[in-house]
């Protein structure tokens, strides 16, 4: 089945994603604005390193539940062969990330630079969360589509019959 077909290989597993990655994105969605509306703080108001200490608190919170949480979609991108969305990934993500911290090397936390690929990553799993919904609904349309037109054939062979 191609991707574009709308069509779930592994509800279950694709149902189960959606759950734990809501919940994800509920916890990380605060943590991306806190990061932002302090390392602004940091940079413009304050042009010194007094939270620094708190951001890379931050920055190591979100880098760690992306390093445990990014095996797991990759692998339901893969068996539901969203090869856009694994492409997408690496081009939007992991890019970007080394590119920054090749530039940075060192300084990789207390530069603004740091901040781009965490961006990215919060904007793709934003993308990824509204994907799933539609991936989803669509397949909730799909069966109901298929349990309608068997009602349909059945009350036909019901309507039909000599008898």
């Amino acid at each position: 089945m191609s991707e574009n077909s709308g069509s779930i290989l592994n509800f279950y597993s694709v149902k189960q994603f959606q759950t734990i990655f809501r919940i994800y994105i509920k916890i990380l969605t605060p943590f991306l604005i806190f990061t932002f509306v302090l390392g602004y703080m940091n940079i413009i108001l304050f042009e010194s390193r007094i939270l620094e200490p708190y951001l890379n608190f931050l920055f190591i919170a979100i880098i760690s539940s992306a390093i445990i949480i990014v095996p797991y979609f990759l692998y339901i991108l893969f068996i539901e062969k969203k090869t856009k969305w694994i492409l997408s990934f690496f081009i939007f993500v992991v890019i970007p990330f080394i590119l920054t911290y090749m530039i940075f090397k060192q300084f990789f936390f207390s530069m603004m630079g740091a901040y781009f690929p965490v961006l990215f990553y919060g904007v793709y799993c934003l993308l990824l969360k509204s994907a799933i919904d539609t991936w989803l609904s669509r397949y909730y349309r799909l069966q109901a589509k298929q349990e309608a037109e068997a009602v349909k054939a059945k009350e036909n062979i019901k309507i039909n019959l000599p008898f």
